[in-house]
């Protein structure tokens, strides 16, 4: 799991603390955390060494800075399409930093080449902007809310509530399930709180 907190105002306080307790709760692992101008970022680990935790840092190649929670089939063909190193099996950051360097190869399309079952987030320090993926067919969940100055996005929606957003259900979405309308995907269960449609792309940028 993953979480990130990206601030567009230097006077908001960072939920660095809050983010990663959030996505370590019952599962006995520790949790990586970074923060910088930009904002918070935070990883659960396959551990439960906070030592070892202390010392992750998230995936940066080129301007990206990159996020994965889940697995991608078809990475040892990706690699060798890109001439880049094939990760090793549960290798989260090395499945980011394949994704990161085919992002920057492939742009848009990256995700009509990838097989499997996936989550992303992707900030472009030089672009001012954030992208956020899921695959097709099955995915990780992956929340998101934009407001007050900032995006959270977490594939754990307890992550957002750690942050500060409220936790209202949202009725819009009760009507929705009452009616049998799942077309509104990316309408989430909670006030404030939108979720990546499986196999979408969302953009956020400041504006």
């Amino acid at each position: 799991m993953f979480g990130l907190e990206w601030r567009h105002r230097a006077d908001l306080s960072s939920g660095a603390d809050r983010l990663a307790a959030s996505l370590a709760a019952g599962s006995g692992r520790a949790c990586g955390q970074t923060s910088d101008s930009f904002g918070t970022l935070a990883q659960l680990m396959s551990h439960s060494d906070h030592r070892r935790a202390r010392a992750w840092r998230p995936v940066r190649i080129g301007p990206l800075t990159v996020l994965l929670h889940g697995f991608i089939d078809n990475a040892a063909a990706i690699a060798a399409e890109l001439g880049h190193p094939v990760p090793a099996p549960g290798d989260s950051d090395a499945l980011a930093r394949l994704y990161g360097a085919a992002l920057l190869a492939w742009g848009p399309g990256t995700d009509r080449r990838l097989i499997g079952d996936y989550a992303t987030a992707a900030l472009d320090r030089e672009q001012s902007c954030l992208r956020l993926a899921r695959s097709p067919l099955r995915a990780p969940p992956l929340h998101y809310h934009c407001g007050d100055g900032r995006v959270i996005a977490a594939t754990a929606v307890r992550a957002l509530f750690a942050c500060g957003i409220e936790q209202r259900l949202n009725d819009a979405k009760l009507a929705d399930m009452a009616w049998f309308n799942a077309g509104e995907e990316q309408r989430g269960w909670f006030e404030g709180v939108s979720r990546v449609p499986l196999g979408s792309v969302v953009t956020i940028t400041p504006g």
